[in-house]
């Protein structure tokens, strides 16, 4: 959108070069011996065409590569203004929106592969829990990756299913045969590993019998209070 705006403005330019300075339109032509210009803005389009690519190319604008006329001569004003507008609104402006965007677009590149290789490095592509998860419970997060969900592992589980005839699917093989089928992820381990799974089952067991022992003590209590009461 943004570079279409700049065409819009810069035929907004040739409309004016041609309608408003036509005569001051010319470039420097040294094959002209009798005045040393060429005009180059005998159409709309031909003015377009001169100023999208000298008017660009042009550090200073337009102004760089057109007739100069002298302060007082017919027009000058006229020019002044116009060159001066497309330097500030085409040259200063608008080609750095246009810089600015596509810096703002390769930076946001670099951020999604920044994360992608965060994931890659620090996030089981199976489970999707991060190497963090297993530090914190003293395992290695090298050794699920490459043994619990080895992700080749899984792929060559899937050849293997595509390449089996189905009538010698067992009832595991049907079910994911059937999954697969369906676009449907949900047979893969997501947010479970074996190598956790087993301390957070010993975590859970612990919490229990707290509750448990936390549970009895109280009953203890209110039979002693009872008997006390009955005595």
């Amino acid at each position: 959108m943004t570079a279409v705006l700049g065409l819009l403005l810069i035929y907004i330019y040739a409309v004016i070069g041609f309608f408003v300075i036509v005569p001051q339109m010319r470039l420097a032509d040294s094959d002209d011996e009798e005045n040393g210009y060429k005009d180059v803005c005998e159409s709309i389009f031909e003015c377009f065409l001169t100023i999208l690519n000298g008017g660009l190319r042009a550090g200073g604008g337009i102004g760089e590569i057109l007739y100069q006329p002298n302060q007082g001569e017919e027009g000058y004003e006229k020019r002044y203004f116009f060159d001066l507008l497309f330097f500030l609104m085409i040259i200063i402006i608008l080609l750095n929106i246009i810089f600015g965007i596509i810096i703002d677009t390769f930076a946001e590149l670099r951020d999604e592969k920044g994360i992608k290789d965060y994931d890659n490095n620090n996030r089981c592509y199976i489970c999707n829990i991060d190497r963090t998860s297993f530090e914190k419970e003293g395992k290695s997060f090298v050794k699920h990756t490459r043994k619990e969900h080895f992700i080749w592992y899984y792929l060559y589980y899937i050849v293997y299913l595509k390449a089996k005839h189905r009538f010698e699917y067992n009832g595991t093989e049907s079910y994911i045969q059937e999954k697969l089928s369906n676009d449907d992820l949900s047979w893969f381990p997501i947010l479970r590993a074996k190598s956790l799974s087993q301390t957070l089952k010993k975590d859970d067991t612990e919490e229990i019998a707290d509750i448990v022992d936390e549970k009895l003590a109280t009953f203890e209590k209110k039979m002693l209070t009872a008997l006390q009461t009955a005595q």
